[in-house]
């Protein structure tokens, strides 16, 4: 009969066996997942998701691997931080604004070029008949946009390095209006105003505050020029759709 000293040594001896390789292959798994961000395309979640809460931003986000993030050669050192978090930012639309029954979640990663690209917003209901979304900032009028609003998510590193040249509309309000604390700004324009000069901006909220709401409580938030502009009424141009986009950093 084996004495019950020798037997709980044993058991106890057994028990470490199992568990020291189990921790270790939990740890090397964890590792890996936390090592491992994963670059995934648009895609909508499933019916029964639950009611849309702030804390859900950062789950949100889709990040690509760094391998594949090209830093362009004449960013400054110190803009680069704000390049790699733009760079991993989404466009979410959501048809229900307080729900994420049918999410789509269309990553600026995505985008041919991350700095100056238009989301594709044909799976997101009725929105792209009167609204285009782009990274970068209107240099010009566009067919397509004739009768649209358009929105630019803009990195201020962009409009600092052309404002003497295709971001020079944006004199009046940079720096002064624009400074380092919001490193990204949001533009409203209509696509078939002439003038470069006409726009609605909010380029005063950090990166975690510009995220925290829809893009239509984002523009009541900005700067809206209350005059009528090129023939048309105060507001007339802006659409409802807004509502149903988050723009997450």
């Amino acid at each position: 009969m084996i004495p019950k000293k020798s037997l709980s040594l044993f058991v106890a001896m057994a028990i470490l066996a199992f568990c020291i390789p189990y921790a270790q292959g939990m740890e090397s798994l964890q590792s890996k997942e936390a090592g491992y961000i994963a670059h995934q395309p648009a895609t909508t979640s499933t019916p029964g998701s639950s009611t849309v809460s702030t804390s859900q931003h950062v789950i949100e986000r889709n990040h690509p691997t760094e391998a594949r993030l090209a830093i362009p050669s004449w960013l400054k050192s110190q803009d680069e931080a704000v390049y790699r978090r733009f760079v991993n930012g989404v466009l979410i639309y959501r048809p229900n604004p307080e729900s994420d029954d049918g999410k789509i979640v269309l990553p600026i990663a995505d985008l041919p070029n991350p700095l100056e690209g238009t989301f594709d917003l044909s799976q997101c209901g009725e929105a792209g008949k009167d609204l285009s979304i782009s990274t970068g900032y209107r240099k010009g009028k566009k067919a397509e946009n004739a009768n649209k609003q358009e929105i630019w998510f803009t990195p201020r590193f962009l409009v600092e390095k052309e404002l003497h040249g295709t971001a020079s509309h944006f004199k009046g309000i940079f720096p002064a209006r624009w400074t380092n604390n919001a490193p990204v700004g949001i533009i409203w324009t209509w696509g078939d105003w002439e003038g470069m000069d006409s726009y609605d901006y909010l380029t005063g909220q950090s990166m975690e505050v510009l995220s925290n709401n829809n893009l239509y409580k984002k523009w009541l938030c900005g700067v809206r020029v209350l005059v009528a502009r090129e023939g048309m009424v105060i507001g007339s141009w802006i659409t409802p759709h807004m509502q149903n986009f988050i723009f997450i950093l």
